[in-house]
């Protein structure tokens, strides 16, 4: 989600009237945000479960879209800041939680091969999110991109239902029939 704005970042400097050193404000923010989120979010997943990390970091990440795309609304490039910042927070909850399903899913010999597909799969991501809003960039405004990127995170809750779970449960019940 970092890399999806590269090809508008002219863009949004034209539309909020700002020169090119304060736009290196918008990955700054954003990686910020991701930074702090990973620390945030594993204590999270530590005290709760992963799964309730993943759905709360994506309502997180659903409120900052909305507030970037609420920034072109109303012209205002801080709220546009504030809105990739809490995105991320709420973004980097994924990556935790991969992490923490990994640790507990899958056995110590095989944990490196699946960590380094989660590697290449980031990668593979990242330059799929520029080459596609590369061409969109061309077609939509980056208002309209926006607009469809409220929906990703709403999109993904429902996928969440399908993973295991990270953290067993503490208070198990015994059931003795005899």
């Amino acid at each position: 989600m970092a890399t999806c704005i590269s090809p508008y970042i002219a863009i949004i400097g034209d539309f909020f009237c700002i020169n090119s050193s304060s736009l290196t404000k918008v990955m700054s923010s954003y990686l910020l945000g991701y930074l702090i989120g990973q620390y945030i979010f594993s204590k999270f997943s530590k005290k709760y479960n992963g799964l309730l990390s993943i759905r709360v970091g994506l309502i997180v990440a659903t409120a900052g879209f909305i507030l970037q795309k609420l920034s072109f609304q109303f012209n205002t490039y801080s709220v546009f800041l504030i809105g990739r910042f809490i995105t991320s927070l709420g973004l980097s909850s994924g990556l935790v939680v991969g992490f923490a399903i990994i640790k507990d899913n899958i056995s110590s010999k095989n944990e490196k091969s699946y960590l380094s597909k989660i590697a290449m799969a980031f990668t593979v991501s990242i330059y799929l999110s520029i080459v596609i809003s590369g061409y969109l960039s061309k077609i939509i405004s980056v208002d309209f991109l926006f607009s469809g990127l409220i929906f990703y995170p709403v999109m993904l809750i429902p996928i969440t239902f399908y993973l295991p779970n990270t953290k067993k449960n503490i208070i198990q019940t015994n059931l003795h029939l005899d």
